[in-house]
């Protein structure tokens, strides 16, 4: 377990394992203290020891070796949960860093897709307001042209007009000549009738 500052949390955030190390390290220097007053006692200048202190003590050590022997099984299945704990975190980490380097990928993907579809956005625009502008110089051509149409449609009926006034003018003079034409005529006739008449009488 060296080597891996991973552990669980406990109410002063301090890894579990750093607690029961503590733990087990204070139970192990009380027991030191109890097995070195037992010595002292066993060793004492005195003849007899105390049966009461005697067994008090030994009771002691047993309970410290029971503490210890707790603590240490405590420590154990601390350490196989971290051990697991590292085990799903590595696997995760592991998980994290493909779904990762795979959303890059999609994410490049789809970047270099959105730029392509703005730079066609961006031709397309251009496109259509270079179309708008041509549409709007063929409507100003075709305004100008229809407006040429109608002046000359204008001028050609003004035209006709001018020219029917005319055939209506030269209708009447053709008849006019006619009409006096047709009177000297008719004149010419009556003096011949009577340089005729004369004549003959």
């Amino acid at each position: 377990m060296a080597g891996r500052d991973v552990g669980f949390s406990s109410g002063l955030d301090v890894p579990s394992h750093v607690l029961v190390s503590k733990q087990l390290q204070d139970v192990f220097l009380a027991q030191q203290e109890a097995v070195k007053r037992l010595h002292e006692v066993s060793s004492s200048k005195e003849d007899s020891v105390p049966l009461d202190k005697y067994n008090a003590l030994v009771k002691e050590l047993e309970v410290e070796k029971y503490e210890h022997s707790k603590t240490k099984s405590k420590l154990n299945e601390i350490s196989d949960k971290l051990e697991f704990a590292l085990g799903e975190i590595e696997v995760l980490t592991k998980q994290i860093e493909r779904e990762k380097a795979q959303f890059q990928k999609t994410f490049g993907l789809l970047k270099n897709q959105a730029m392509k579809e703005t730079s066609k956005k961006m031709e397309l625009e251009t496109k259509f307001s270079e179309m708008e502008k041509q549409k709007e110089k063929q409507d100003d051509d075709l305004q100008t042209k229809k407006q040429e149409v109608q002046q000359l449609a204008q001028k050609l009926k003004d035209e006709q007009i001018k020219h029917q006034k005319q055939l209506v003018e030269l209708t009447l003079q053709q008849q006019q000549e006619q009409y006096i034409a047709n009177l000297i005529k008719e004149d010419d006739l009556k003096k011949r009738k009577r340089q005729v008449m004369l004549k003959n009488t």
